[in-house]
């Protein structure tokens, strides 16, 4: 069977394919990086009752419409050497399924790798004698109507993105635009910088529709 879809109905199922698979969810990343490279990253994914119930239309009630189900996870780290699932846990609050990870990385390979693995944009380089990371949140706006985005935006009212990283030593940290350049603030959201870690807050809604791409460079 094959269908066929007009042009004025491809940007409005763009539209609803992104909106079910990462703008229902609202996402905690924390990553921490030891001296030697090696780390944790926590992530904490908010599932809307919406998002998880379409996701059950098949008869799958034990896995999450999307791949952050504990076997997920476990296909995952058999795939990347150097990352393990120390911890998994799904639990019921009020309209949300509410999921906690917690994988181990023993070095920066194994740490891009998942990012890599997950369609998360991460590049890694090293530079005199130091690690260079830079994060891509969201490379490009959506280019939609306005009634369109207010549509998605409060859709959307409720969840968010976070990011968190932490080093055990001194690191350099800025926002960047797509050349490079540092920015004073990120095209969305919130950051603070410290000496050793960085914190970033964006609603999910304006980080889909950022001005610009979102993106974060560490070196340590």
């Amino acid at each position: 069977m094959s269908f066929q879809y007009s042009r004025s109905a491809i940007p409005a199922l763009m539209l609803f394919l992104v909106f079910l698979l990462s703008s229902c969810i609202g996402l905690n990343t924390g990553v921490v990086i030891n001296n030697n490279g090696s780390g944790t990253i926590d992530l904490v994914y908010t599932v809307s009752d919406t998002l998880d119930s379409m996701g059950k239309q098949d008869g799958n009630t034990s896995q999450p419409p999307f791949a952050a189900g504990r076997k997920d996870f476990e296909r995952t780290v058999s795939r990347i050497d150097g990352l393990s699932l120390k911890s998994y846990q799904s639990k019921k609050q009020d309209s949300n399924t509410i999921i906690t990870v917690r994988l181990d990385f023993a070095g920066i390979d194994a740490l891009v790798s998942y990012f890599d693995e997950t369609s998360q944009k991460l590049t890694y380089a090293e530079k005199n004698g130091k690690k260079e990371l830079v994060f891509m949140f969201n490379d490009s706006p959506m280019n939609v109507s306005a009634n369109e985005q207010k549509l998605f935006s409060d859709a959307l009212e409720g969840y968010s993105f976070e990011f968190s990283i932490k080093t055990r030593g001194a690191m350099e940290a800025s926002f960047i635009d797509g050349n490079g350049g540092k920015l004073n603030t990120p095209p969305a959201g919130t950051g603070e910088i410290k000496n050793n870690s960085v914190s970033y807050r964006v609603p999910m809604g304006d980080l889909i529709f950022a001005s610009g791409p979102v993106m974060l460079k560490i070196v340590f």
